[in-house]
């Protein structure tokens, strides 16, 4: 990933740099963290509010605690 990857998301968001690079971890930590969560998510199934809420509490845990 490019060092500017959250400064050209931000221009393409219309947003500031803060905000572009939380999400950008948030996406992360979907991805690597919590699959099954992005996947309710995507299917409706969990609103962003809570999936967002996950987020913030496992972020800083390993995969396979998250995952459970």
């Amino acid at each position: 990933m490019s060092e500017f990857f959250t400064a050209e998301l931000a221009v393409i968001l219309n947003c500031g740099r803060l905000a572009s690079s939380r999400l950008a971890q948030r996406a992360w930590t979907y991805r690597t963290h919590l699959p099954a969560t992005w996947a309710a998510m995507a299917a409706g199934e969990l609103d962003e509010y809570r999936t967002r809420t996950l987020v913030e509490v496992l972020e800083h845990t390993g995969p396979a605690v998250a995952r459970a």
